[in-house]
């Protein structure tokens, strides 16, 4: 009786590590070519980044979430979400974006853009 409950426990446990927690996170979507120098250059300037160099910068060199210090970089599959944000946006510029991130297992992954 005392193994079988002890066993449970330890499966309760486990489920509760493995689920996913997810957090909201904003700034601003950028492409990877001109991240560097707006983080290190121009912090300021990144609102006038317009929406046409990120859509073509991106495309050779993919993107990422620059919130703050915290930059996210996208996969594959999470450009994919980029490319369709930025192709139903109105925005020209200033492309602040939020994000739903999800934390599992040590790794961030993006799974909304808004």
């Amino acid at each position: 009786m005392r193994s079988i409950s002890i066993a449970s426990l330890l499966v309760a446990g486990a489920s509760l590590l493995a689920r996913a927690d997810t957090r909201t996170v904003e700034g601003f979507l950028v492409d990877l070519k001109c991240l560097t120098y707006y983080r290190e250059s121009q912090p300021d300037k990144l609102a006038d980044h317009s929406r046409a160099c990120v859509l073509a910068c991106g495309r050779e060199s993919g993107y990422g979430v620059l919130a703050g210090e915290e930059v996210l970089r996208l996969d594959a599959e999470e450009k994919k979400l980029a490319e369709s944000w930025l192709e139903i946006s109105q925005k020209e510029k200033d492309l602040r974006v939020k994000v739903t991130v999800s934390d599992e297992g040590g790794k961030s992954k993006i799974v909304k853009i808004e």
